[in-house]
């Protein structure tokens, strides 16, 4: 869907919030993530091969990268992949932790107390 279908569609904010927290229940990944300093901090991915979807991702909640990915085997197709990480993640994560499934609140929430945790750390 692209991001003139979603603002077609007229929702509010609160529907917004809900319907881009279901595509990344269904289609992300929430992790921590180490960088070179060894400290870990949280992540939030989602690939796919629907370039409109990531783009709008990216425009909604304005922060993150998208990268094109190419495909890794011969008979797939290129994806791209948008990327938050740190506290821009955490505050998704809070904005959209009311609208995930059992699995993912956990997990939002595990990313959420780690994040605190490293950050009382340092």
């Amino acid at each position: 869907m692209l991001w003139r279908e979603v603002e077609a569609l007229n929702l509010s904010g609160l529907n917004k919030i809900a319907y881009f927290a279901g595509i990344l229940d269904g289609e992300g990944s929430f992790f921590m993530e180490k960088n070179r300093g060894e400290i870990y901090y949280p992540t939030i991915s989602c690939e796919m091969t629907d370039e409109d979807v990531i783009l709008s991702l990216r425009k909604f909640f304005k922060v993150g990268h998208v990268t094109k990915i190419n495909p890794r085997k011969k008979h797939w197709k290129i994806s791209y992949r948008w990327r938050v990480r740190n506290q821009p993640a955490v505050d998704i994560l809070k904005e959209i932790l009311k609208y995930l499934s059992i699995r993912r609140k956990a997990k939002a929430k595990f990313l959420i107390q780690e994040h605190k945790n490293v950050v009382k750390r340092n």
